[in-house]
């Protein structure tokens, strides 16, 4: 590891435990790892000196979020999503917070809080807490806050963050829509603070939580006071008071005096003084709970000057107050109830139009004395350990430009920040929440094998100067085409799936009239070409360059699921016939863009050799279902095709670029792409010319792609191959039956055949409305400003799409890599159901 990587893994490693662990003031910082969070043992050994960093972050985002929410701690959390933050929160790993919803994070602290040894009072002070709630107001209001300031300072800052976080839910309960209020809550979190009103001491059944309603029951009542007497009554006392306003930034105001935060020296003891005060209270004259506990390690972080007009995307106390005084001197202070936007994130993500390096000539005066400030670009390789599972960040557009400026040389210094800034915000395409296109994730083997190729850095047209990868392509493409069954066939791997659509024009127009290569298309009748019009658009395109024109494309229609009408094509060819215009060629698809549909190849297969069309068959994506045995059938009729090409470089996971052109009969795409350069394919060489394979693409320089899959190949085999494909396609029929039975998802197609699953998500303001021509015109509103959400917060990056009479819905695209699990499936359909219910009509 170089220094400036041990350097750069230390910082983080500190400010890690700063947002997510904060650290104890009493210890050095232990750089790889973070705190861990035991369930089931004594609550003195989990916090020791402090509340751990992880559980504070994860009360933090409730604080922050939950008020907008409908029946946070009433609703379940995701089962699968709650096991892996328990285990991450056991193991200490690091764990970015944007992935979970408040509900699965309210549902692991409740069951932090059951499994706690005699519950977070203690069975004495449950009793106590019984007792004292039976006294008269004033002397009920003194026994309570008597025995909580009894309990651990570690207890005691738990406690208040947590009621202070059920204050501001059922402050805004009637506001919100949320249903949480004081009654609500304490039903719903009375079973996890006290454990002698459940039978096992463990678990809450539904007749328990009944009897606490029904009844009005004493641990509901106590929690209810709780809720409702947090600042009225002054139970915490003002040291816990402070230590809430200043890790929430939220402002209190206790039996009628302002708690703003930690302060020396203190407010104004007078209550006008103390309003004046916490009105003009802004982020230069307040440290926020992330600049304290920076100063605990002795940095100095330089976080002044935020602006107003952006949304904060990082700690929580960085909030401005909506409308409050002293807004425009940085960010105003966050009022107790206040509602907060809920894209608020806990982790970081320090960027440059949001954090302003320059700060005040007061501000610089006053830190003249002390450590120097990290540097943004610093502060920015440190936030790659907290976005470690993010797709990608948001980049304004002019965020980099000082970066891609390429005017004036740099040092090797300022060319590595550049790079480091490049790689910051580019989309991480290797991760499961990067779902946008037909590729994602690299196959490691063939990452391996591109790295070697770019290495040698040669070309594939001649033998003598690629050798061994003339025979790997021979043998890649020997080995494709017999399992796609046209075993005596030829093929040359091609820039990508477009450029194989040119090169199966080329040889359906040579195969019909060989003269074109000397005289040109000017005394050829008119060409047609069919498609279906779920195809790709590259057809068009080779209309266009090739000289067929674009009116001369016939586009036949499909069924409801995407696959073309065969008896449509079949009346469109005689249609053309009886025009006296010659149909050249029929594209079928296995497996469209959008739907992933496979049209009936067999069937189309059969209607080309009746009138003699060329068949060429786009199997860019679905063609990897001919890996496995199991599937294969589902491409019936390709073995019939004059033409297939095919992508391992989408769903195979083979780096970009990686195409094959395949064709039946050997010679033609020799003969149909020859020049003869004199220069390069000389006949009287050496050795044997048939190797040089140059001649029969269209290209001069061409990579060699053939070596990235086959060491893909030669590490999996087809067995292995076909088990990535099983896989993968099990992932897409576990998506499908889980949007079933899922409220709110509906599917676009209920039947799949490739690993494309379509669906729609209907917000709960929409669902019950009678779904016509303006419902749908909402519709198509809504899968956008879905999508900007997911973007926007690095949730998701997931494509959508309009197809025919279908209005926009989302398109989920699996592939092999990364290797996708049903936890992987539930976390994206929760990303795309949370930001479905951030919509408000209005904004549409």
């Amino acid at each position: 590891m170089s220094n400036w990587a041990r350097r750069m893994h230390r910082r983080a490693a500190t400010l890690s435990n700063v947002v997510t662990s904060c650290g104890h003031p009493n210890s050095l910082p232990y750089p790889r790892r973070l705190e861990k969070v035991k369930f089931g043992v004594p609550l003195h050994e989990v916090c020791k000196d402090d509340i751990p960093g992880p559980l504070l972050v994860l009360i933090l985002k409730l604080n922050k979020e939950a008020p907008l929410r409908r029946d946070v701690f009433r609703a379940p959390g995701h089962q699968g999503a709650m096991k892996k933050l328990i285990h991450f929160l056991q193991t200490g790993r690091l764990v970015n917070v944007d992935n979970y919803s408040v509900y699965t994070i309210a549902s692991v602290l409740k069951k932090f809080l059951r499994k706690i040894p005699g519950g977070v009072f203690g069975r004495e002070g449950e009793m106590q807490l019984f007792t004292a709630v039976e006294l008269p107001p004033n002397k009920q209001i003194e026994a309570i806050k008597r025995l909580l300031l009894s309990l651990p300072v570690c207890t005691q800052r738990l406690l208040v963050l947590l009621f202070g976080t059920f204050r501001v839910m059922a402050s805004n309960a009637d506001k919100a829509g949320t249903g949480m209020t004081s009654e609500a809550l304490g039903v719903s979190v009375a079973p996890s603070f006290f454990h002698s009103c459940v039978s096992d001491g463990k678990t809450a059944t539904m007749e328990d939580v009944q009897r606490f309603k029904a009844e009005v029951s004493v641990a509901t009542r106590i929690m209810r006071q709780l809720i409702e007497q947090f600042s009225a009554g002054d139970l915490f006392g003002r040291e816990n008071y402070e230590y809430y306003a200043r890790v929430t930034g939220r402002v209190l105001r206790v039996r009628d005096e302002w708690i703003c935060s930690f302060r020396d020296p203190p407010p104004p003891r007078h209550r006008r003084d103390q309003e004046a005060y916490a009105k003009q209270l802004s982020l230069e004259a307040e440290k926020t709970w992330l600049q304290c506990e920076c100063d605990r390690w002795g940095n100095k972080y330089n976080l002044e000057g935020l602006s107003k007009s952006e949304e904060c995307q990082s700690m929580p106390a960085l909030m401005g107050a909506a409308g409050g005084a002293g807004a425009g001197a940085g960010l105003g202070i966050i009022p107790e109830h206040s509602l907060l936007d809920s894209c608020t994130r806990l982790s970081i993500s320090l960027e440059e139009s949001v954090f302003k390096v320059s700060v005040s000539s007061s501000s610089q005066s006053s830190r003249s004395n002390s450590s120097p400030h990290m540097t943004l670009d610093e502060l920015r390789a440190i936030n790659k350990y907290a976005e470690s599972t993010k797709s990608l960040s948001y980049l304004p557009q002019k965020l980099l430009q000082h970066d891609l400026d390429i005017s004036s040389p740099v040092s090797d210094e300022e060319l590595e920040r550049s790079v480091r800034q490049v790689l910051r915000y580019s989309v991480k395409t290797n991760r499961v929440m990067f779902r946008n296109q037909l590729y994602a994730g690299t196959d490691v083997y063939g990452l391996a094998g591109a790295w070697l190729a770019e290495a040698f850095n040669t070309s594939q047209y001649t033998f003598e100067v690629a050798p061994v990868f003339s025979l790997i392509e021979s043998k890649i493409i020997a080995h494709v085409l017999d399992l796609f069954g046209i075993p005596e066939g030829d093929g040359v791997f091609s820039p990508g799936g477009s450029i194989s659509i040119f090169y199966a024009l080329v040889a359906a127009r040579y195969k019909a009239f060989p003269e074109v290569k000397t005289k040109g298309v000017k005394s050829l009748p008119d060409m047609v070409i069919f498609t279906s019009e779920d195809s790709h658009y590259s057809i068009k395109k080779g209309a266009h360059w090739l000289g067929f024109g674009t009116d001369n494309i016939r586009t036949i229609r499909t069924s409801d699921s995407g696959q073309m009408l065969v008896p449509d094509l079949e009346l469109a060819i005689q249609e053309e016939l009886r025009s006296n215009k010659h149909p050249i060629m029929v594209n079928a698809t296995a497996g469209t863009t959008v739907l992933g549909a496979i049209d009936d190849l067999d069937a189309i297969a059969g209607v080309c050799k009746k009138y003699g069309i060329w068949m060429h068959v786009d199997a860019c994506w679905g063609g990897s279902l001919i890996l496995s045995e199991k599937l294969k059938h589902r491409l019936k009729g390709i073995e019939r095709a004059d033409t297939i090409s095919w992508n391992p470089h989408k769903m195979a996971g083979a780096p970009l670029q990686c195409s094959l052109f395949l064709l039946r009969k050997g010679g033609l795409l020799h003969r149909a792409n020859c020049s003869a350069a004199q220069y390069l394919f000389q006949q009287d060489k050496f050795y044997d010319v048939s190797y040089d394979t140059g001649d029969k693409s269209v290209q001069c320089g061409r990579k060699i792609d053939a070596f990235k899959l086959w060491v893909m190949w030669k590490a999996r085999g087809d067995a292995g191959f076909g088990k990535l494909m099983d896989h993968t396609m099990d992932m897409a029929e576990f998506a499908l039956e889980t949007l079933v039975s899922r409220p709110g998802f509906q599917l676009v197609t209920s039947r799949i055949q490739c690993p494309n699953v379509c669906f729609w998500y209907i917000p709960r303001f929409m669902r019950e409305r009678e779904r016509d021509g303006n419902w749908w015109d909402l519709m198509h509103k809504v899968t956008p400003k879905i999508k900007e959400l997911l973007t926007l917060n690095s949730r998701l990056l997931i494509s959508y799409s309009p197809v025919r009479q279908y209005r926009n819905f989302f398109r989920l695209a699996l592939t092999f890599h990364p290797r996708v699990q049903k936890e992987n499936i539930l976390d994206i359909l929760q990303a795309v159901e949370e930001c479905g219910e951030m919509i408000r009509e209005t904004e549409l």
